[in-house]
């Protein structure tokens, strides 16, 4: 769902919303998430809408190369995404 939602998105049938709905949704979560730190002090003043579609795209990016032969556990690669993306905002 994650690719479908971030890269075939013109193959999709225009009465299925339900990959544009999980985009949607998605998108506003991380921008609120990011938002929030900002203006909290928790996060530096970065470009909110910039350094969440980053986020997001680390994340379409894991999804589709996610491999369960790989050497590296999916686990380990979300943590190493999770690190990269508190660097971004801090």
């Amino acid at each position: 769902m994650a690719r479908v939602c971030q890269y075939e998105l013109t193959s999709l049938n225009a009465h299925d919303h339900e990959s544009l709905q999980l985009r949607h949704r998605a998108h506003v979560a991380f921008r609120a998430a990011v938002r929030q730190g900002v203006e909290d002090g928790t996060f530096a003043a970065v470009d909110v809408d910039r350094v969440a579609r980053a986020m997001l795209s680390l994340a379409s990016i894991w999804s589709a190369g996610v491999d369960a032969k790989a050497p590296t556990p999916p686990e380990q690669l979300g943590r190493f995404n999770a690190d990269l993306a508190l660097k971004m905002v801090t």
